[in-house]
């Protein structure tokens, strides 16, 4: 589904407009104070009963509240004097000149389901929404997975930075990061280069992945995408799921750093 979503650009409006005869707070030492005294708590409290009334109903984005309060925001600039610098077209008074408006869907999980083998060998099998009291190990963070009929081989890429001679293209990849800056960034360029999917091993609590997993069925606005979906998911999983993926005997970081960049035999 595609919503339209409005949104009032205060901060560009008031940047953009700003003329070259007006000084700056160098140049008039005293005009912050002068704007500073113009803020009120009764003005302030004003505008916050507005937005923090049950009325709007949270602003969830894309939401009949939100939209109010965007028109609001716009309606306030229109009667400051502020120049319109939105995309929406003019007509008569309206606010449409205040706004941009831009698409956004929402999509839903509706099942996931996962098996991996090593040797022959069931090594992990389950999904979303999971039978009775069942874990879900492995956690879609970011990204939509796909639909695969096909088995794909599982690769460690280690911190990805020695990849010489080593293939992710159409294969599920397991890569060990530092920190979420890491994270992001490693999974980019492994998805850039092919990899159905990123996996990373994490060793939160099981309690603090079924939380993750426990949101994986609630619905989520993005950007919409003309040209469809793009590259691969990401996923968060386990210490223990990473092990049994890999062969490794013991669940650990430096378990994982013995084993060479490659094929799995997942």
């Amino acid at each position: 589904m595609t919503r339209s979503l409005t949104l009032a650009a205060l901060a560009l409006s008031l940047t953009v407009t700003a003329s070259a005869q007006t000084p700056d707070a160098v140049q008039d030492p005293e005009m912050l104070q002068r704007y500073q005294a113009t803020i009120t708590p009764s003005e302030l409290a004003g505008h916050l009963y507005v937005y923090a009334d049950d009325y709007l109903a949270g602003r969830d984005t894309g939401e009949p509240g939100q939209r109010f309060a965007a028109k609001y925001l716009a309606g306030e600039y229109a009667a400051m004097g502020i120049a319109p610098k939105g995309t929406g077209t003019a007509s008569n008074y309206g606010l449409a000149p205040y706004l941009q408006e831009f698409n956004l869907e929402r999509k839903t999980l509706a099942s996931m389901s996962y098996s991996a083998t090593r040797d022959g060998e069931n090594v992990l099998s389950g999904g979303a929404p999971a039978a009775e009291d069942a874990m879900i190990e492995i956690i879609p963070v970011f990204g939509t997975p796909g639909t695969d009929t096909e088995p794909a081989p599982v690769v460690w890429v280690g911190d990805a930075s020695a990849m010489d001679g080593v293939s992710v293209e159409g294969a599920y990849v397991i890569a060990a990061v530092a920190d979420q800056a890491a994270m992001q960034s490693t999974s980019t360029r492994l998805v850039e280069m092919g990899a159905r999917g990123v996996i990373l091993p994490a060793a939160p609590a099981a309690a603090m992945l079924q939380g993750m997993a426990g949101r994986l069925m609630r619905s989520q606005l993005s950007l919409a995408n003309p040209d469809g979906e793009s590259g691969g998911a990401i996923y968060i999983t386990g210490m223990d799921v990473a092990s049994r993926l890999m062969g490794t005997s013991t669940a650990t970081a430096e378990a994982f750093n013995e084993v060479p960049v490659g094929a799995t035999g997942a």
